[in-house]
């Protein structure tokens, strides 16, 4: 009788964001390593962000993120202030808050 023995590669993934920017004052977008289970939570801290953005539809990945800003009042300001919660993977390999 043969053994036959198949060895696969295991996927392992590191979510982290891996860039943040603003190419335009009424976009900003997160760039991920891999996709997320769910959308990261936004505090604006100039500003209120109660309603005050559309998010893309996200790519197939969802691993990018974009933002539109709706009010002219947010996006014509200079510099956003924000807290960004999501979830990432720690030294255990597992899946976090931060």
């Amino acid at each position: 009788d043969d053994v036959i023995l198949r060895c696969f590669k295991e996927r392992v993934f590191s979510q982290r964001l891996i860039r943040s920017e603003r190419p335009e004052s009424r976009k900003f977008s997160f760039y991920f390593s891999t996709q997320a289970d769910s959308l990261p939570l936004l505090k604006g801290l100039n500003f209120d962000e109660t309603n005050a953005f559309i998010v893309e539809k996200p790519t197939g990945r969802f691993d990018t993120l974009h933002y539109w800003i709706r009010d002219s009042l947010i996006y014509k300001m200079d510099t956003l202030k924000m807290s960004l919660t999501y979830l990432y993977t720690d030294t255990l390999n597992q899946l976090v808050p931060r």
